[in-house]
């Protein structure tokens, strides 16, 4: 299947009691996944704007950094900077934030797969 970046669903919202409407570019939905991602987006940040702390119990995330710089925070409330092609993967109960402290928007790949 190939979807065109005129054919994104748009959707905007607060993530995990965060800051700000983050926008959703849903690349591809549940059911085109086959019900094995609960969300397959790019997630515009702007400056700013958060997306708060939240756990990964019955599925994993992975985010991928295409443009721009977040920091992430931990459930240790440890901070770390990561930015254009710079990947997270966080499950197994784990929590995590992150926070956009530049100037600039960042656009981020997040795909949630159920376990």
């Amino acid at each position: 299947m190939i979807r065109r970046k005129d054919e994104y669903a748009v959707e905007r919202r607060p993530v995990g009691g965060g800051i700000g409407d983050i926008e959703f570019r849903h690349k591809f939905s549940v059911e085109e996944t086959l019900g094995k991602c609960r969300i397959c987006a790019e997630l515009v940040i702007q400056p700013g704007q958060t997306i708060g702390e939240h756990a990964h119990i019955n599925d994993v995330e992975i985010y991928y950094v295409v443009s721009g710089e977040l920091v992430s925070v931990d459930e240790q409330k440890d901070e770390t900077s990561f930015k254009q092609g710079d990947m997270m993967f966080t499950g197994g109960g784990a929590k995590h934030a992150v926070r956009n402290d530049s100037n600039e928007p960042v656009h981020m790949l997040a795909i949630v797969i159920n376990n």
